[in-house]
């Protein structure tokens, strides 16, 4: 059915992250996109509280993985919606969702509904979720072009079930925190194939602050080799940015 679900995969969340989670599932509901929090658990119990909206699913999987299996939630995602698309957006993620032309959307195999991003420290989330945050600098393309930021796969992504499927879904090898997210990148921009997200313009987001996730370096470290061993080269992510979605910033 043409459609999009948003899944919100989360591990473990903290007080931080709950809070987070309170100010951006209301944004999403006023969408009347269907909400479905994909909660991995390391006791079979949500650590967040949902139960105050009516109108979300939420999925709990109990593991006994210490890290976040971030690419296996969004895997099984499409066994819990029968929506041609999903949403994946990150418990840390904001933009205003209501802006994005879902009719568009769904034209397209992957969507990235975003463009410019700003990170917020801990003082600049605790003012923007209470309203209160005015004239942020928004980072744009070029000076985050080597930060995930800039990336298909962090923070938010759309994608057609049947095309992710047709690459083999998210490599579930990545867990933990970093990487899944360029090689899915690279898996989409085999050589010469040319453009094939469709980058949302214009549109500002936000990466709320949370404490950083323990042995955040270690999995980093370890999921980058998995990338290099796998024969996927970090620095064509930059190079298919500028040559295919800004080659204005060539002449920068």
């Amino acid at each position: 059915m043409k459609g999009v679900t948003v899944i919100i995969p989360i591990f473990n969340p903290d007080s931080h992250r709950c809070r987070n989670l309170n100010y951006i599932i209301p944004k999403l509901l006023e969408t009347n996109i269907k909400v479905i929090i994909m909660e991995q658990s390391n006791t079979g119990k949500p650590k967040y509280d949902s139960s105050k909206y009516s109108n979300i699913d939420h999925q709990v999987f109990y593991t006994t993985e210490q890290y976040i299996k971030k690419s296996w939630l969004i895997n099984i995602s499409s066994r819990f919606t029968d929506t041609s698309h999903i949403w994946v957006v990150d418990c840390d993620f904001c933009t205003d969702f209501c802006s994005i032309d879902l009719k568009e959307v769904v034209k397209h195999d992957y969507t990235q509904p975003f463009n410019y991003a700003r990170d917020l420290d801990r003082e600049e989330t605790e003012l923007y979720i209470s309203n209160q945050l005015k004239n942020v600098s928004y980072y744009n393309g070029l000076e985050k072009i080597h930060r995930h930021i800039t990336t298909y796969g962090a923070l938010s992504f759309i994608y057609r079930v049947e095309a992710l499927e047709s690459l083999g879904g998210m490599d579930e090898k990545y867990t933990g925190w970093g990487h899944e997210d360029f090689d899915l990148f690279l898996r989409i921009h085999t050589p010469d194939t040319g453009p094939k997200i469709n980058i949302i313009k214009n549109n500002y987001s936000v990466h709320l602050w949370h404490p950083a996730p323990r042995d955040k370096d270690k999995t980093d470290v370890r999921n980058k080799e998995i990338l290099t061993k796998k024969g996927l080269i970090w620095d064509n992510v930059t190079n298919i940015m500028l040559k295919y979605y800004y080659p204005e910033w060539h002449r920068l």
